[in-house]
């Protein structure tokens, strides 16, 4: 059910009018009038453009603002209808001013179904209580206009299921919101884990190649044992048989030298035996005896010779 979206032009008696100072310009009522038909018409632009020009000929007379309040609203220009009504709700005509808090209570239904429609729930919140406060007022003036209470039951129904849209919207926004947050969490937990994952797996190729680069050092230091023993091993052959080669230098050299000594004693005996044997030939029997007496004296034993000279 539709408001009672109907917007009264209202048409006072010429007579009543005529006493109004606004009334005083021919061609404001002339324009007015013209107004009037061309909206019973339903030549909603004529209608604008006639109210208007019978506005700007007389600024005072609130009733052609509203006029042209009426004409804008019926061609869908709520915004600029809105002006007008806001204008005329604050004249001292208590019955004008209440037409003019009909026709704000009307425009703002109509922007709220259509900010509801774009999904502009706030906004559309606004218009419709906008349409109840407008509605208030037209009853609070007239409390048996049977058109602005429907109007204003319609604006509070409105109201209510916006809302209930709103809140529907705020608990699907806090649902995603939740959803997003948990979304959020469980990534996070999955970044956590994927770090301390790759925390553990650095872990443990830190600990590999600090076991690698151990048993690397320690079979280092095998081989360098193992070469160092190696070579000690090989000094001390080398040693050995550097000895060896010095010791079987010495042997032969000792064996040369025993071999040479016992033939230069030999050369020595046989000199010794040539020269004594050279001397006892010079020798006569005499020299010969006393020769042995004096060895004999000296040696304990005369040595004989192995010929007899």
């Amino acid at each position: 059910m539709r408001p009672n979206t109907l917007i009264r032009i209202l048409v006072f008696s010429w007579g009543v009018l005529l006493c109004a100072a606004g009334w005083a310009e021919p061609s404001a009522r002339r324009l007015n009038q013209d107004g009037i038909e061309a909206y019973r018409k339903a030549d909603y632009s004529k209608a604008e453009e006639q109210f208007e020009k019978a506005a700007r000929r007389a600024p005072d007379n609130l009733l052609l603002q509203y006029n042209a309040g009426a004409a804008k609203a019926s061609q869908e220009k709520m915004d600029e209808a809105q002006k007008d009504f806001e204008k005329v709700s604050a004249a001292r005509d208590r019955e004008l001013a209440a037409r003019a808090n009909f026709g704000k209570g009307v425009v703002s239904y109509r922007q709220a179904e259509k900010k509801q429609q774009a999904n502009d729930l706030k906004g559309a919140l606004e218009e419709a209580k906008a349409a109840e406060e407008a509605n208030k007022k037209v009853l609070r003036a007239g409390p048996d206009d049977d058109d602005a209470r429907v109007n204003l039951e319609m604006a509070c129904q409105l109201r209510k299921e916006i809302e209930k849209q709103l809140q529907q919207q705020k608990d699907k926004e806090q649902q995603e919101k939740n959803k997003e947050q948990e979304k959020q969490k469980e990534d996070q937990q999955k970044q956590d884990q994927q770090k301390q994952d790759k925390q553990e797996d650095q872990q443990k190729q830190d600990k590999e190649q600090e076991q690698q680069k151990q048993d690397k050092q320690q079979q280092d230091q095998q081989n360098q044992e193992k070469q160092d023993q190696n070579k000690e091993e090989q000094a001390r052959k080398e040693q050995e048989k550097k000895e060896q080669e010095q010791k079987a230098q010495q042997d032969k050299q000792q064996k040369d030298q025993a071999q040479d000594a016992g033939k230069d004693k030999a050369r020595q005996e046989q000199m010794d035996k040539d020269v004594t044997r050279s001397v006892l030939n010079l020798l006569d029997e005499n020299d010969v005896a006393a020769l042995k007496r004096m060895m004999k004296e000296r040696y304990g034993r005369v040595r004989h010779p192995d010929k007899d000279w």
